[in-house]
């Protein structure tokens, strides 16, 4: 087996795990006053005229941005009338270009989005709110900051939607497990962990985990990031030491047995793996558990079963360059090299195609 990094998980650390900073709730909402994409100026105090309003904090360079302008569309359609405003802040860079505008409405224009689009010049809106995660969501009511959610995690977001359902009248069908809220310096330190890793200075990032773990023990993605560090470094022992003390603390998370199970899938413990990657799905929520599980697949039960679970993954993984990746990888190890050829082409074209967007 391969002694590879998972590069999927670098992703999903720096553009779909939340990263937790924002505004506290019962603090005042800070004013602004921002334009939109043609240059119209506008107000917070414009929209606080309803039972809420909800700040969504996003950007084109955000993948779980676009899930979020979805879903707060069909919010807003349905409960605008019942006193509650939407209003996105894009926070795309601290300079915006007139490309940058272009790109924006574009991007507005093809989501069909319904609600006020704001752009953030000089990020002070950005910086007022203590947004680190894209995207964020701040609900207001009174000019008071009644919830907030750093990032796009799956349970915290319906959770959320239940809240504002609640506000808008209707009682929610269900509630969601509320996930541990990790602090803020623990978030920072494994954060810029992952930016030392990607450029190589091990020695740098090694500490930083440390810190953070040291700083909030319930931070799973610490740990997560931790073992990968080993993993690199071809230190399987300590990764998979780091993986299971993660489990320990969190058992009900399920990017702990994906990432496990993965893990030993590369050192070809596959018993083992299929039932840490088969838990990780059933417990939901993490975007690679249902890859990961068919990569094991492929090797413990059978390789048209694994590829059948691709195929089911291939709609849940919006990342589609880790996803050929990982089937790439697949199929190497099986010494299928035209498919794998295929595959690592295919991750490399959709890579060139976003350096270019």
């Amino acid at each position: 087996m391969r002694s590879g990094f998972s590069f999927c998980f670098l992703f999903v650390i720096l553009f779909c795990s939340p990263a937790y900073g924002l505004i506290q709730k019962g603090a005042a909402a800070p004013e602004f006053s921002l334009k939109d994409g043609d240059g119209k100026p506008a107000n917070i105090s414009e929209f606080m005229s309803g039972k809420v309003l909800v700040l969504l904090f996003w950007s084109t360079e955000s993948e779980h941005s676009e899930s979020a302008l979805k879903r707060f569309d069909e919010f807003y359609r349905k409960y605008s009338s019942k006193g509650v405003n939407v209003v996105a802040v894009n926070v795309e860079h601290q300079n915006i270009t007139p490309e940058d505008i272009k790109h924006i409405k574009k991007v507005l224009h093809n989501l069909d989005v319904s609600f006020t689009a704001l752009i953030d010049e000089g990020l002070k809106t950005f910086a007022a709110y203590d947004v680190v995660a894209i995207p964020s969501t701040v609900v207001i009511s009174g000019g008071k900051v009644l919830y907030e959610l750093p990032g796009y995690p799956l349970t915290g977001v319906e959770n959320m939607f239940d809240y504002l359902k609640n506000l808008a009248g209707d009682m929610p069908a269900h509630i969601h497990k509320t996930a541990h809220v990790p602090k803020p310096q623990a978030v920072s330190d494994a954060s810029l962990a992952v930016e030392y890793i990607k450029k190589k200075s091990y020695e740098v990032a090694y500490p930083l985990l440390a810190r953070a773990i040291e700083i909030d023990p319930a931070y799973v993605l610490s740990y997560i990031v931790l073992a990968n560090l080993y993993s690199i470094e071809n230190r399987k022992d300590a990764a998979e030491a780091v993986l299971r003390k993660a489990q320990s603390i969190a058992p009900g998370d399920p990017s702990v047995p994906a990432e496990l199970g993965f893990l030993l899938a590369r050192i070809g413990r596959f018993q083992e793996a299929f039932s840490f990657t088969e838990r990780a799905v059933s417990i939901g929520d993490y975007p690679l558990a249902s890859l990961y599980h068919a990569y094991v697949t492929s090797f413990k039960i059978d390789l048209n079963d694994g590829i059948k679970l691709f195929d089911a993954a291939y709609a849940e993984i919006k990342d589609k360059q880790q996803f050929h990746m990982i089937r790439a990888e697949m199929f190497e190890l099986k010494s299928m090299l035209k498919n794998s050829s295929a595959d690592y082409r295919k991750a490399l074209e959709l890579n060139l195609q976003a350096s270019f967007e």
